[in-house]
């Protein structure tokens, strides 16, 4: 049986250490979340942010696994931003994926 973590396990992740950076106003390395199959992700952040104007940005590396496709490698991007005044918060993706080879450096297109 083939496994590994998809790229919304790498989403969730990335959002999810992006909104724990923003509302602890700190930086963190790592995190982890559960899968739909009850398996936990655990992972390292990379590009980890914040910003003075109330936002934090991470990535989280879309590991290879048995059956690799495209996205082996990639960085997955969240954002999370303060939406009101009252502390809202908004989370997305600047879409900003780059191809990265197995040592991290951007691959060629």
């Amino acid at each position: 049986m083939k496994s590994g973590f998809t790229t919304g396990s790498c989403a969730a992740a990335a959002a999810k250490a992006a909104v724990i950076m923003l509302f602890e106003n700190k930086e963190i390395d790592s995190v982890s979340v559960m899968t739909p199959s009850g398996a936990k992700f655990n992972t390292p952040l990379r590009d980890a942010m914040l910003t003075e104007t109330s936002s934090a940005s991470c990535a989280v590396k879309k590991p290879s696994s048995d059956d690799p496709d495209v996205t082996a490698g990639m960085l997955i991007y969240a954002k999370a931003e303060f939406a009101t005044p009252s502390g809202g918060c908004r989370v997305g993706s600047d879409n900003r994926g780059r191809r990265r080879d197995r040592k991290g450096n951007q691959a060629r297109s």
